[in-house]
């Protein structure tokens, strides 16, 4: 387990699962892996990509392990660098331009009431009914789980419709194209040797796509989580990815908490 084969770009990559339980150490694991594989393959701080699901959590491994601030970020925020950061429809004065159109057709469900924010990788509305961003919310659900919900696809269809031309209009993108733009990306951005992806049980079924197009391209693609953790269900997150073996790959359980009584664990 300990000890990876680096291959070549091209090769199948060494893929890593990992799974922790709470106060399990997962972040340490990915610290001493860090170190363990620099001294093994001679990789550089640069050579490694860490993602987590917010910004908070990406500055904590920033903090523990000697990598350049642009490669410790969120999934959407890695994925927008790439793409050449366009304008984001979700914020600033689209989002007004947006709500004020809605204002105007009297269609309060279409309007946006939270800003944008990159610092999370979840951007998400309320899904209360006739509340500001229900079907903004609804449609990123159907987009980011797979565009399979025919429901879904129904409901948001004359809303997708009206959304994807003002997005045209302005030249701009929403936060799910950040993801499904970012599939035309044969490598991620920064190009590592190494993509560390916590927290990987808030993944969405598009970040798992992405994810595993970009693995393609590394030497190690490391996945860590804990799939009682799962907070995002509502927003498209699903734990089974993290779950299911992938082909070839590598496979460590941490099982010891050092943060929970082992009769609350065991629970």
């Amino acid at each position: 387990w300990w000890t990876a084969t680096a291959t070549g770009c091209g090769s199948m990559p060494d893929l890593y699962r990992t799974i922790g339980v709470p106060g399990a150490g997962k972040t340490r694991w990915i610290q001493t892996q860090v170190a363990a594989w620099s001294q093994e393959f001679g990789y550089e701080p640069r050579d490694f990509v860490l993602t987590s699901l917010t910004r908070a959590a990406a500055t904590v491994l920033r903090g523990r392990i000697d990598v350049p601030a642009e490669n410790a970020t969120t999934f959407h925020a890695l994925a927008y660098r790439g793409l050449g950061k366009p304008p984001i429809a979700e914020v600033g004065a689209l989002r007004k331009q947006w709500n004020e159109f809605c204002e105007k057709k009297g269609i309060l469900d279409w309007s946006l009431e939270k800003e944008g924010n990159l610092d999370d990788d979840i951007y998400h509305e309320r899904l209360a009914e006739f509340s500001p961003g229900q079907l903004l919310s609804m449609y990123t659900l159907w987009r980011v789980t797979g565009r399979t919900n025919r429901l879904l696809e129904e409901t948001t269809s004359v809303f997708a419709r009206y959304w994807e031309g003002f997005k045209k209009d302005t030249a701009s993108i929403d936060f799910t194209d950040m993801l499904e733009l970012g599939l035309q990306l044969e490598r991620c951005p920064g190009n590592p040797s190494v993509l560390m992806c916590d927290e990987a049980q808030d993944f969405t079924p598009l970040m798992w796509r992405l994810a595993l197009q970009w693995a393609q391209a590394t030497n190690q693609t490391v996945f860590c989580g804990d799939p009682a953790q799962v907070l995002y269900a509502y927003a498209g997150a699903t734990p089974y990815s993290l779950l299911t073996p992938i082909d070839g790959e590598h496979y460590r359980l941490l099982s010891r908490s050092y943060r929970l009584m082992p009769e609350i664990q065991q629970y």
